[in-house]
């Protein structure tokens, strides 16, 4: 479903499920909109995801103007990483994405235009990084159905519902083999439109669903339950919100009722490890960044991570003079799941910060900007190097 606005020349159209997309003004020939920003949200608004349909009879030169973009991801005052608007993506038809090259954009300082040739009846979808839409969860758990064969078991576990009466679900694979495993909990989409956080457990989900007769998803369900709560936050995800639930409350550092309904699901499985994936800050691969979201630098989970997956606990690049980092308060205690599993069950806890904006996969490597195949082969790495610590 959409919300469309039209001109006589072009129709603009919003998903409603995802969108957080404020529609200014929509002419012949061009167009004005602008991200949604909801007051009580924990950042100033940063995220759009909407599409543009050309209505005339012949090809037609189109101008979509975004403004009232953040100059700054928040807390890093220019010292950090460049807007993350200056890479967005664009597609014909919502599937396969593309970075807008340079010659169709032009950047203000909290503003870009965006230059489109397009054809009668064609359209090109905008946004600021790959979507992963509420449809595209709810569609993901309706093809999730419980199984039980000799090399797979698969439950999905209905955690709770939102304040909107949305369902949060889990997911569970392993092997129906016997013996005591180690358990591992994978948690995105407490911040909604952290995109790639989400398609780190997605890639995951579909892995060892499509492949659990290889011998490296084998060993992993052997050895291990892998619970995976692929949307923390249905209710942000639906309205486009940053880090927001419904209530305007922060899952990440408040005990709202989905962070109450993860509780649950800690004091039943009671994780060895858990990741919590992110997608704003750190460059791809890299939690916990040295210094940053672990527990103690002897902490094991750290270490390992950091010895055998290039771009955990290191910096791709230098390190900005001057970067704030929380500090061990906002870490230890606020960090609502982490500190309720390790402080009640040791658990080896990390955040996984995936990062669009820069992409090196080895340490000699030039910097490239990631594709959607790129991250998604680089999130497997990261869950296998992950697994292994308990294989």
């Amino acid at each position: 479903m959409f919300k469309r606005f039209s001109s006589r020349g072009i129709v603009v159209s919003v998903p409603e499920d995802h969108g957080a997309t404020d529609v200014l003004d929509v002419s012949e020939r061009s167009a004005v909109v602008q991200p949604h920003d909801y007051p009580e949200d924990t950042y100033h608004a940063c995220w759009y995801y909407f599409g543009v349909t050309n209505k005339a009879a012949s090809r037609s030169s189109i101008k979509i103007t975004l403004q009232n973009l953040p100059i700054d991801p928040p807390y890093y005052g220019g010292k950090g990483y460049e807007p993350f608007w200056k890479n967005s993506v664009w597609s014909t038809d919502r599937m396969n994405w593309k970075r807008i090259t340079d010659k169709n954009q032009k950047f203000g300082e909290s503003s870009v235009e965006i230059q489109m040739d397009l054809g009668p009846e064609e359209s090109r979808w905008i946004a600021e990084t790959y979507p992963v839409t509420y449809q595209d969860y709810s569609n993901l758990m309706e093809q999730l159905p419980n199984y039980r064969g000799s090399e797979l078991e698969r439950e999905k576990i209905l955690l709770g519902k939102t304040e909107k009466g949305r369902p949060l679900y889990a997911v569970k694979f392993t092997s129906p083999s016997s013996g005591d495993k180690k358990v591992m909990l994978l948690v995105s989409g407490q911040h909604a439109v952290e995109e790639s956080g989400k398609i780190f457990t997605h890639t995951v989900i579909q892995w060892l669903n499509e492949n659990y007769r290889i011998s490296k998803a084998r060993e992993v369900l052997r050895n291990c339950e892998v619970y995976v709560v692929p949307l923390a936050n249905p209710d942000g995800c639906y309205d486009g919100r940053m880090n927001t639930n419904a209530k305007g409350e922060n899952p990440l550092i408040d005990a709202c009722v989905e962070t109450q309904c993860i509780f649950k699901l800690i004091d039943e499985i009671k994780p060895s490890i858990l990741i919590n994936a992110h997608g704003w800050g750190n460059l791809l691969g890299k939690a916990p960044h040295e210094g940053w979201y672990h527990w103690d630098e002897s902490d094991p989970f750290y270490l390992h991570m950091k010895k055998n997956m290039y771009g955990v606990g290191s910096v791709d690049e230098p390190e900005k003079e001057g970067a704030e980092k929380p500090s061990d308060h906002i870490i230890k205690e606020d960090f609502k799941i982490e500190n309720y599993a390790h402080s009640r069950y040791g658990t080896y806890t990390g955040i996984l910060e995936i990062d669009w904006n820069s992409y090196k996969p080895s340490a000699d490597a030039r910097e490239v900007r990631p594709t959607l195949q790129q991250i998604r082969k680089r999130s497997l790495e990261y869950f296998l190097t992950a697994s292994s610590m308990l294989i």
